[in-house]
Parts: C-alpha cells; structure tokens; sequence
C-alpha cells in the first residue's frame, strides 16, 4: 500500500521534480556510475589516442643530446621489431637533463621521477650517467634486468649495467655516448612482445662489435 502511494505520488511530480526525487533517492549509486564512467572514457581516450612505442629510452644526465642526437637515436627502433603490430618500428626518447643552469631541487624532483619510473615495472632502456647509475643501482637494484640477460658478451664493472662508449650501433650512427651507461628495467610483464623487443634492442646497442 505504501509503495502503491509512493508511485502514485512519482507519477503527479512534474518532470524536473522526477529528476530530483530520482537523484536524491539514488544519489550514491548515480555518482558511483557516473564517476566509473569518466575514468572508463579517459582510459579509452588514452588507449586510443596516445602514440604507440614499440621500446622506449630515458638518458639522465649532466649531458644533453641535441635534436639531431635524438633523431639518430629515434632511429635505433629499426634494431628491432613492430611489438604492437601498427605497421612500422617506434622508439621513444626521452631525456632528464642534470646539466648546471638547474639547481639542486629540480635535480633532486628528477632523481626521484626516475628512480619512480624504475620502480613501476615499465619497460624501459636507461642511459645514464655515473652518477645517475650510482644512484639507480643503490636505490633500485631489484628493479633492474641483470646484464647477463640481454648483453651477456658485453663488459661490465656491475652486474646490471653496459658501459656505451664502445657501441659499434652508436658509433656508426654518429651518436657519441663517452660516460653513459645503459640498464635495463624489469617489466611486470616479461613475456609481453614490448618486453622482448626491448631487450632484443639493448642486446643490439651493447654490442662492441
């Protein structure tokens, strides 16, 4: 009888007052659905939109590689394969720069960022300075791909870590890389065609010969 007056008392409501009996009566539910949804459509808009990386390289050093320098390096992605299959090989690139025009806090945020990025198991190939290697190798180790895994001819003063200045790619490629020395991040998906891809690309870069 009570939910027969209730209805009753719904269908009399005009229509801006239907909206705001229903919204007040499933407000929780109404914000949880709404709020679901717009993660769900940033997630697909990003999925969608966003440009696709077949591997990807972060440099973090006192040094800076010039627009040149990154298109030379842009084009190591052919050492490689299409991992995500969208008709031809992307390497991304990109740099934290340590150089002096910073000062200490900027250098400290970066640190921090890039010992993060280690940390989130994205596959990654790092180039870094030795300071920047120092500071990885204390603060991430676990985190890191041992070098045997994807380099093993090469030589090495750590078990993580290939030192690029003998690079027979880079080399030919004009891109000087005198104290910067190449790790490679644990992926949290180690089989994932990325993954491979990734590895496969440093094994190529590391080799003196």
């Amino acid at each position: 009888h009570f939910r027969h007056q209730m209805t009753e008392k719904f269908k009399n409501l005009s229509g801006k007052q239907k909206l705001g009996y229903i919204f007040d009566y499933y407000k929780a539910p109404i914000i949880i659905v709404l709020s679901a949804a717009l993660v769900l459509s940033y997630f697909l808009y990003d999925h969608f939109t966003k440009e696709k990386f077949d591997a990807e390289i972060i440099y973090a050093g006192s040094g800076y590689f010039t627009s040149e320098y990154e298109s030379a390096v842009s084009s190591l992605a052919s050492l490689g394969v299409d991992a995500d299959n969208d008709g031809g090989e992307k390497l991304k690139f990109d740099q934290f720069s340590y150089t002096d025009i910073y000062g200490a806090e900027y250098k400290v945020t970066m640190t921090v960022t890039l010992i993060n990025i280690v940390r989130s198991g994205k596959e990654n190939i790092l180039w870094l300075d030795s300071e920047r290697l120092s500071a990885v190798l204390a603060e991430c180790e676990d985190y890191l791909v041992p070098k045997d895994e994807w380099a093993p001819g090469a030589e090495s003063q750590d078990s993580y870590s290939v030192d690029l200045s003998e690079s027979a790619v880079l080399k030919e490629k004009g891109i000087s890389a005198d104290g910067v020395y190449m790790v490679v991040v644990r992926a949290k998906h180690p089989e994932s065609a990325k993954n491979q891809n990734t590895l496969k690309i440093a094994g190529k870069i590391a080799n003196e010969n």
